[in-house]
């Protein structure tokens, strides 16, 4: 079997970390659209602890959405009109943070993928095997899971 992996460009590990995000997410942009992948996280504080330490290198957070399951068509196509909703004029300094689980992760890239892509953006045309064959035109938004 043969296969290229590419990683992402950088991976940050261990206990204590989070006290980074600001300056980590700084790299990418200065405006982080949330997406989270817990009720719990929201309601012990996790999120606002999140956003504070962003707010702290001026990363505004805009919260989009949260998700306590696997992403379906309908999630992924509800979360990009939002965020085109409350991004307004595109911005290269936004970037997608995808917060807590693996569902939260999968969410946050599509929504990256989809956000900038021209027309109307439905995640099914995209689909390989059901979608319409369309492919991906502009590059996504940066993406920064936690």
């Amino acid at each position: 079997m043969r296969y290229d992996f590419l990683p992402p460009s950088r991976i940050v590990f261990g206990w204590g970390r989070l006290g980074e995000i600001g300056s980590l997410a700084a790299t990418l942009g200065r405006r982080a659209f949330l997406v989270c992948g817990s009720r719990t996280l929201e309601t012990n504080g996790t999120i606002d602890e999140i956003a504070s330490l962003l707010r702290r290198d001026s990363i505004e957070t805009v919260r989009l959405t949260t998700t306590v399951r696997e992403p379906e068509i309908e999630d992924v196509d509800r979360a990009v009109n939002r965020l085109q909703e409350l991004r307004g004029e595109p911005d290269a300094r936004d970037f997608v943070m995808g917060v807590g689980g693996g569902a939260a992760m999968d969410l946050a890239k599509a929504v990256a993928a989809l956000s900038t892509q021209p027309g109307e953006r439905r995640v099914i045309d995209y689909l390989e095997g059901v979608g319409t064959g369309r492919v991906l035109e502009a590059p996504p938004l940066p993406v920064m899971a936690v």
